[in-house]
């Protein structure tokens, strides 16, 4: 099974309102020169974690004595990055089509809570949730007209409970000691 990450990841390259998109991983790749426009960069934030009390409701029959079950809702930020190909675009122009380019991005999140691959087989992955987003001023990039979108979305992943390790019962040791005189 993989991972958020690598979920996500494939969730953007394989949707249909990305296909001409170009999705990097990794935050050395936020101001990537060389990548074909329009392009989303994905960058793990991190998240808080739920102590074993704190269960995610769709989590049924968990036995607190016995299993330790722990929750993350990790952060991701997407840099999206979209121009207006047109040559006399303005900078307005410019942010339209990230704009343009952030609702494709939301349908392929879409795409990926449940889709049908081609034999009509229905698949279901992480939920994430967009939980907010920010125009950003891209210092180091001005050939990228200066501004990109980015959009943070959330996913609660569950860590896998183990079996838990049973204690052997207490070992009872006779001793029948013997004295000689």
């Amino acid at each position: 099974m993989s991972g958020a990450l690598k979920t996500l990841v494939t969730t953007l390259t394989a949707a249909p309102s990305l296909r001409n998109a170009t999705v990097l991983f990794g935050e050395e790749n936020i101001n990537a020169q060389d990548a074909a426009l329009p392009f989303v960069c994905v960058v793990p934030v991190g998240g808080p974690w739920s102590n074993p009390t704190d269960l995610p409701g769709y989590y049924r029959n968990a036995d607190l004595e016995l299993n330790n079950i722990w929750m993350t809702q990790e952060s991701i930020d997407l840099y999206l990055w979209a121009a207006d190909s047109d040559p006399s675009a303005q900078p307005l122009d410019h942010a339209d089509a990230v704009e343009t380019f952030r609702q494709e991005v939301l349908q392929a999140l879409q795409y990926q809570v449940a889709y049908a691959d081609v034999t009509g087989t229905k698949h279901r992955g992480f939920k994430f949730n967009p939980v907010s987003g920010r125009w950003a001023q891209m210092s180091q990039a001005s050939v990228r007209f200066g501004r990109a979108y980015v959009l943070t979305v959330q996913v609660d992943i569950t860590a896998i409970d183990v079996l838990p390790v049973d204690a052997l019962p207490p070992q009872t040791l006779e001793i029948n000691p013997s004295f000689e005189t």
